[in-house]
């Protein structure tokens, strides 16, 4: 197959998927993996793409925000798995921060093997899932509610979190570009998520592989600054590696 021909698959998978990885490509083209990579070296350089550990995503700094009900439905088994592990972190008597999110909706929905927890959130979904929860003493932060997410934000949820004092705050993030910086579409969240952090005694970041190589708008802060990283077996080596160079916990679940 010609290089061309290879670009042009390349490039269908990238506008199919909106990543690609160097180990699929070479099975399928049947082409070494050096081959692959110098083939997205060479889309790279003409402004197709953007070259991450392990393949390439498409060079969209994400400016909006995705839908929920396409959030949810994708990686619904690993943010299960987060979820699941998150619980080992909670004991009874806490108060935990639980950030918008699919990830984080995947936690709150197992909180019911605990006797006694104080919750509070800024997603309207998570809210509905606890409100008649006997086990949960339930906060919301108020604010205008996001639509296409049913994020609570605004400078009323900002001075809400900011008057907080939390146990744990679990937080998710949209994008975890290469040099480990998280990001969001929008300022609001970036600003609300810097707050959550810094409420909390404890912070742990859920968040599944597919965030790695991603770029969204506003940048939150560097993973460091969370005491703990759960996410998913899928993982990438390089961004393992990465990740376990810092000082935050990392599990991988």
């Amino acid at each position: 197959m010609t290089i061309e021909r290879r670009k042009n698959f390349i490039v269908n998978k990238l506008k199919e998927k909106g990543e690609v990885e160097v180990h699929n490509l070479s099975e399928k083209l049947d082409v070494s993996e050096m081959t692959i990579r110098r083939d997205l070296k060479k889309l790279e350089e003409e402004g197709v793409l953007i070259r991450n550990h392990g393949g390439a995503v498409y060079p969209v700094v994400l400016n909006e925000e995705i839908s929920y009900q396409s959030k949810q439905t994708k990686n619904r088994e690993e943010k299960n798995r987060i979820g699941r592990e998150a619980l080992k972190y909670i004991k009874d008597g806490k108060v935990l921060f639980i950030d918008a999110g699919t990830t984080c909706f995947e936690l709150a929905k197992k909180l019911n093997t605990f006797k006694n927890l104080t919750v509070v959130t800024n997603d309207i979904r998570i809210a509905n899932e606890l409100y008649t929860k006997s086990n949960i003493e339930l906060y919301c932060t108020g604010g205008f509610v996001q639509s296409q997410v049913g994020a609570m934000l605004g400078e009323h949820t900002k001075k809400i979190i900011e008057s907080l004092n939390i146990d744990i705050a679990f937080v998710g993030t949209s994008s975890i570009d290469n040099e480990l910086f998280l990001s969001t579409p929008t300022r609001e969240k970036a600003v609300l998520k810097q707050k959550i952090i810094k409420s909390g005694n404890k912070s742990i970041l859920l968040s599944d592989h597919s965030k790695f190589g991603k770029k969204s708008l506003h940048k939150i802060c560097k993973i460091d600054q969370f005491n703990t990283f759960i996410t998913d077996k899928k993982i990438q080596k390089t961004n393992f590696e990465e990740v376990n160079d810092t000082d935050v916990e990392l599990v991988v679940v």
